[in-house]
């Protein structure tokens, strides 16, 4: 049976949220919310995690605390907002079901449906990802604050029962282990602690023991997943290990994971240490990532590691399958964003509702770019900003409408300066998804402006052996619509006339099918033989990030790209090539001077040199 969705969200008199005027509606989808600094975004976040993870909390006062008028440390109620207005949030599914937690209605606490739904949710942040970056670079990475925090709380394993009580909860088991041991045995009107032999010392000793072997058991599954996820899925060239670490005070049998006399107890201490077991040419084991690895892959191995949990984790009856991301990509460059945004739009739509939350305009933009591109229609996209009621700060959130939906609009209404401005918007985002990074920046390393990026689109296209046509018109709107000082020397009905031939233009070119083709980094060949009967390998490096590019009713193309490639003539390699090409003009320019008994067209005659398939499986269009 499917999870259901959440269809509406009621937030009130928590964070930055006073009292709820109308709650954020869903309807079931998924949710692209693009939300300016200090708007409220983390709220949802914050909102959606509390309901949650109060399902699973044993103490009712642990979930009163952050809905108590009465000040705490704890609590989380807006700051604004009068005492005798109710802090509560509220999730409406699908199916009608409710779930609430505030000061007066901690029903939630045990709720079956709610607690197995937090199992299977996860809530991945930025700020969770940087535990990776913060330790010092003397020191080596333990993981155990991370897991008990973003792991554990997820993770059910086959269950184990201690004091009469029983879970599969690892969160839950490592509570008990932090517990310890108590002193509750009378000797002589005095407490003491229990001693090896005794029941209530053996049997947390066996609890302690189990727990281990099921940390160890999730690592090796993260291990073995999460270097999937990274390496195949994330193209990354390196890999990661975790292992447990038991400061143990003995070795099993002849001593335990933690010590104990009558009247001391010592805990039992882990660390989930991570290394790099190898990266790239290095020999020795790196044991300080965050020493040696950029702020761009932490992040990648620390996603890799969480989505890896999330294939151990989801609940095939659970009610509820969320999966919220906050800003999650913004360390990435732009060609691993699109790996990692296209494995989660790929993979996750069909198991989790997913809830993406940025405060990047330009991402927001580009995911909802991509969201389209594969035809997913099950998305709302929603805009956060601030705005002040008698002076006092609260979110406002509209529907988001695209830049072109917004230039149609005001032309509509002859509004068409501010048409003219969404118009403009739309060709800068258009240009920087078209155009590989490298062609954003000036030979100064400054970003282009819009001239220079519609300079470079038309440029681009034509060495890629796309139509101008297209890219032509738009450099002509340059001139008129896309530069405000010169719309008063026109005349109405011509301004009219061009406003409307660029929307049609801009419509035109996101008809246009753009997408990464070949990592950087990636090898390709050919051999071809001339008319004396000389065999010639050509083996290619890929120093770009190619894009595979198809105009409607036109056949794909492959973008234009720095190379290196070097030729081997009947077994021996001659010399090195280094330049930009059109892997299609290359092989034709070839192809013509041999003795043509290879396939004329490139796409059959070119092998992928790691699989030894032929080039064309990668044209997806």
């Amino acid at each position: 049976m499917a999870a259901s969705k959440i269809d509406e969200i009621h937030i009130q008199n928590f964070k930055f949220f006073p009292e709820m005027k109308e709650p954020i509606k869903l309807g079931g989808n998924h949710l692209l919310l693009y939300g300016e600094n200090g708007s409220g975004k983390s709220s949802i976040y914050w909102a959606l995690y509390t309901l949650l993870e109060c399902a699973n909390k044993t103490d009712v006062n642990q979930v009163k605390k952050y809905f108590d008028p009465n000040p705490n440390e704890e609590r989380l109620i807006n700051i604004n907002c009068p005492t005798n207005i109710d802090s509560f949030i509220k999730v409406k599914l699908d199916d009608g079901t409710d779930f609430i937690v505030s000061y007066s209605d901690t029903s939630i606490m045990g709720n079956q449906d709610a607690q197995e739904s937090n199992y299977s949710s996860d809530f991945i942040t930025y700020k969770n990802l940087l535990n990776l970056h913060n330790f010092a670079h003397s020191k080596k990475i333990d993981l155990i604050p991370f897991f008990e925090y973003a792991i554990f709380p997820h993770i059910n394993v086959t269950p184990l029962t201690y004091k009469h009580r029983t879970s599969g909860n690892l969160s839950e088991i490592w509570l008990w282990i932090k517990d310890g041991l108590q002193k509750n045995i009378p000797k002589n009107g005095k407490l003491r602690y229990p001693v090896k032999g005794q029941k209530s010392y053996d049997d947390y000793n066996d609890l302690v023991t189990r727990f281990i072997q099921r940390v160890k058991d999730l690592l090796t599954h993260i291990n073995t997943e999460g270097n999937l996820i990274l390496n195949q899925k994330f193209k990354y060239n390196f890999s990661f290990s975790l292992s447990l670490e038991c400061q143990n005070y003995g070795t099993p049998p002849n001593g335990e994971f933690f010590t104990v006399t009558k009247n001391e107890f010592k805990p039992p201490q882990f660390q989930v240490n991570l290394s790099i077991p190898l990266y790239e040419s290095l020999p020795d084991v790196v044991k300080r990532p965050h020493s040696f690895l950029n702020e761009a892959k932490l992040t990648a191995l620390g996603l890799a590691i969480r989505l890896a949990v999330l294939e151990r984790s989801l609940e095939p009856n659970s009610k509820l399958n969320i999966l919220i991301l906050d800003d999650l990509l913004i360390s990435l460059d732009m060609s691993n964003r699109e790996n990692i945004l296209d494995l989660i739009l790929k993979e996750y739509t069909n198991k989790y509702q997913l809830l993406i939350l940025t405060h990047d305009k330009n991402f927001f933009e580009f995911t909802r770019h991509r969201i389209k591109k594969l035809k997913q229609t099950e998305w709302e996209y929603k805009e956060m900003y601030v705005k002040y009621v008698s002076n006092i700060p609260q979110p406002y959130i509209k529907q988001s409408d695209t830049y072109i939906d917004n230039a149609e609009k005001y032309f509509h209404l002859k509004e068409y300066e501010i048409a003219g401005n969404f118009l403009r918007k739309e060709a800068e985002a258009f240009c920087k998804e078209f155009l590989p990074k490298k062609y954003h920046y000036t030979s100064e390393y400054n970003l282009h402006e819009l001239n220079g990026l519609i300079s470079q689109s038309l440029q681009f296209a034509v060495k890629s052996g796309l139509d101008k046509t297209l890219f032509e018109d738009l450099d002509n709107h340059r001139k008129f619509v896309f530069n405000p000082t010169s719309h008063d020397s026109y005349e109405i009905p011509k301004f009219y006339s061009e406003i409307e031939n660029c929307i049609g233009t801009l419509k035109e070119l996101r008809n246009i099918q753009n997408e990464k083709f070949c990592d950087r980094s990636e090898q390709i060949e050919f051999t071809l033989t001339d008319i004396r009967g000389n065999v010639f390998l050509f083996e290619i490096n890929l120093e770009d990030d190619f894009r595979l590019i198809k105009e409607p009713t036109k056949a794909s193309v492959i973008s234009i790209g720095m190379i290196n490639y070097y030729i081997t003539k009947n077994g021996i390699r001659e010399r090195i090539q280094h330049k930009v090409e059109s892997i299609k003009k290359m092989y034709e320019s070839l192809y013509a001077k041999s003795d043509q008994t290879m396939p004329s067209d490139f796409w059959d005659a070119i092998i992928i040199s790691k699989s030894g398939n032929q080039l064309n499986i990668l044209r997806r269009f």
